[in-house]
């Protein structure tokens, strides 16, 4: 959507954009900044509220993107009267262990093909259990059940798509340490993982990685 805007966090320095690997970790030095097509360039926090004010009153947003919008609110909304209607057998908290110790078992920092095999195996069959999922309550104001579905729900997603890029990447980079595949592979791998959803299921793509400014190098310690 033209004109949309998205606030997100950088680390200092870190002019090549998102790291080519399947986790990053921000630390305490990251700054806020906001991203827009709309303005061209990445601005600090503090006058985000004024540029964007900007923008609308010069006549850059338009009533031409509103019924994709109102498009967008009724699918949310059909989608949570999906969730309060709903009376399967699965539970929030259940399926939210059972991810969590599957994440921490079988891809946590060192990892090899038969344990993320495992974990993927085990994220799909969450997904189809969440399918039959139980919100107990059917309230649509203050319902913190609900919220915690909707992140359960994205939560798997992002499960997914983390397992499926660090299984076929083949190597050792950042924080993932692949077992099997101990060195870092620069002429195969120095790309970022691109995640899409589609009908047939979650479609992984690559992108170049911008070295331009830097000479790209191995960690070492």
């Amino acid at each position: 959507v033209k004109g949309n805007s998205g606030v997100g966090r950088r680390r200092e320095g870190d002019e090549q954009g998102v790291k080519p690997r399947e986790h990053v970790v921000f630390n305490a030095t990251a700054t806020t900044e906001i991203y827009t097509r709309a303005l061209h360039d990445a601005l600090p926090i503090e006058i985000v509220g004024e540029k964007a004010a900007d923008y609308v009153l010069s006549g850059g947003a338009s009533k031409k993107n509103e019924k994709v919008l109102n498009d967008a609110l009724k699918r949310d909304d059909d989608m949570i009267n999906l969730f309060l209607k709903s009376s399967g057998k699965e539970s929030h908290p259940g399926l939210k262990k059972e991810l969590n110790d599957t994440m921490d078992n079988n891809v946590g920092i060192f990892r090899e093909k038969k344990s993320l095999e495992t974990a993927l195996d085990k994220v799909r069959e969450l997904k189809h259990r969440f399918k039959m999922i139980n919100v107990m309550n059917k309230q649509r104001r203050m319902n913190q059940e609900l919220l915690n579905v909707l992140d359960l729900e994205g939560g798997l997603d992002v499960a997914e798509v983390l397992v499926m890029g660090a299984l076929v990447r083949e190597e050792s980079r950042g924080s993932q340490a692949r077992t099997d595949f101990q060195k870092r592979d620069d002429e195969n791998w120095l790309k970022h993982t691109l995640a899409f959803y589609t009908s047939q299921g979650t479609k992984l793509e690559y992108s170049d990685v911008d070295v331009s400014m830097y000479e790209p190098k191995e960690r070492k310690y």
